[in-house]
């Protein structure tokens, strides 16, 4: 079964969901770039940014699709970008980190919670 997002992501998707942006992200990336993917590797990050948006309409523009800026569930855009996923049956094997935590903050002590 493809992947697939429950929420809007891109422009009219102002509430889109972590899990939704992240499946895009990926398979925005899964698109080459002569065939409308991003210039540059996005960031599974979750988070529909200027990057993401600038992708969604690269691919859009690429697939001779309605350029909108949105990938909808069950949408034209995402059954385009599904086909170029090299392995549509197989989940996204990591797990987003919330809107919240970032990473760089972090230090080897401050994620370990008994070292606190």
């Amino acid at each position: 079964m493809p992947k697939t997002i429950r929420s809007t992501v891109g422009r009219a998707g102002l509430r889109s969901a972590v899990e939704d942006v992240v499946i895009v992200q990926y398979l925005l990336n899964c698109v080459p770039k002569e065939q409308g993917g991003p210039l540059k590797e996005l960031r599974l990050d979750g988070i529909a940014g200027a990057e993401t948006l600038a992708a969604i309409t690269r691919f859009q523009e690429a697939a001779h699709a309605l350029v909108d800026g949105c990938v909808v569930p069950n949408g034209l855009t995402l059954t385009l970008l599904q086909r170029f996923d090299p392995l549509p049956s197989q989940a996204l094997p990591f797990v987003v980190p919330r809107a919240q935590y970032n990473p760089k903050e972090l230090s080897v002590d401050k994620s370990v919670p008994w070292r606190r």
